[in-house]
This record gives C-alpha cells, sequence and structure tokens, in this order.
C-alpha cells in the first residue's frame, strides 16, 4: 500500500459518465426539491408558527410603537429582582 495523491478524473470524463451520473445522481434529487418547494408554498410567509403566531406577534409590535415609554423587561430586573 502506498500513499499518493488523487488523480484529476475530469479529463477523463466521458459523455456516458455524464448520462450516468445524472440518472442516478440528479435525478432522485428532482422529488426531494419538489417536495421542499411544495411545503414552502403551504406554509406561507408564516412558517412552521402558523397565523395566530404571526398576528400575536404583530399586536406585541403595535403595543410597544403605541407605548414607547413603557420599560422593557430588561430596565425592569432590577426592580423585580430586588422584591
Amino acid at each position: 500500500m502506498e500513499l499518493r495523491l488523487p488523480t484529476f478524473a475530469l479529463s477523463s470524463l466521458t459523455l456516458n459518465d455524464f448520462i450516468v451520473g445524472t440518472i442516478f445522481l440528479a435525478l432522485p434529487q428532482v422529488p426531494l426539491t419538489l417536495g421542499n418547494h411544495a411545503y414552502a408554498l403551504h406554509s406561507g410567509r408564516h412558517g412552521r408558527r402558523g397565523r395566530a403566531w404571526a398576528q400575536r406577534r404583530h399586536a406585541r409590535i403595535c403595543d410597544q410603537r403605541a407605548f414607547p415609554q413603557a420599560p422593557s423587561w430588561t430596565e425592569r430586573l432590577p426592580q423585580l429582582v430586588a422584591r
């Protein structure tokens, strides 16, 4: 057994090798790709958390904009710990 560097096989690539590689390596990926695409379209812009989560998040953001003077929990943390 001897150690040697791998050979660069692109120069010996034939059309038959390319066709076999496409059939056995690329074509099996097509259903997975189309399934991921369909899942992404079905999930919509809200993702896996759903529409209700997005509406609650939007309401929280609107509350923060409506009451900007309200302290955040990081500002209130020392007061809460002191109690």
